[in-house]
Formats: structure tokens, sequence, C-alpha cells
């Protein structure tokens, strides 16, 4: 009888493993005017940071956030560590704004 010859062939799957985007910052709490935080960061892979609207990084791959140029309020942070077999972490992070103090006129 006809029919096809069996074929058959090997190969090899190599499955990394995700790169862990774990991060922490000092606190989950800042005001404006206290020096800029930045997180401990897991994974030695490079990745980038970033937020909802209205919060400002000094640096987005350290995840150094700027203080005084963010808006106070809430937010959500969110590290991507490596570009392959990436991996995603949130973290929230609350911006006191800086109290303004008038002082009034001195005439």
């Amino acid at each position: 009888m006809g029919g096809c010859p069996s074929n058959t062939s090997s190969f090899t799957i190599t499955i990394n493993p995700s790169n862990d985007a774990s991060f922490s910052y000092p606190s989950s709490s800042y005001c404006q005017i206290l020096s800029n935080p930045t997180p401990t960061i897991v994974s030695a892979a490079p990745g980038y940071f970033y937020s909802t609207p209205g919060l400002s990084f000094s640096d987005s791959v350290t995840g150094q956030i700027n203080l005084s140029a963010s808006i106070g309020n809430s937010y959500i942070i969110t590290h991507v560590s490596g570009t392959v077999c990436s991996d995603t972490i949130t973290h929230p992070v609350f911006i006191d704004a800086a109290a303004m103090i008038n002082a009034g006129n001195n005439a």
C-alpha cells in the first residue's frame, strides 16, 4: 500500500523563567519636600517604570520619583522588568502636596 513515509524530527525547546519585576520603595507615602525616593529592584534585568498621570520620575529606569515635580495624589507605579520574558508588578504610592505657607504682607 502507498502512503506517506513516516517523518520524525527532534528539537529542543528552552523555556526561560520570567524576570522578576518586584520592587519596593522605602515608604508608600511621601511629602513633596522630601528627598526623591529610589526603589529597591529585585531583578538585574534592565527595565522601566511608568505611572498614572501626575507622577514624575527623575529617572524611569531606576524608578526614582521626582517628588517636587509630581502632583499631590495617589498613584499606581508599574515596573516592567526585562525585554525578553518580561514581568510586570505594580505598587501604590501617595504624594502629599507641599503645604504652602503665606506669611502675609510685612507692610
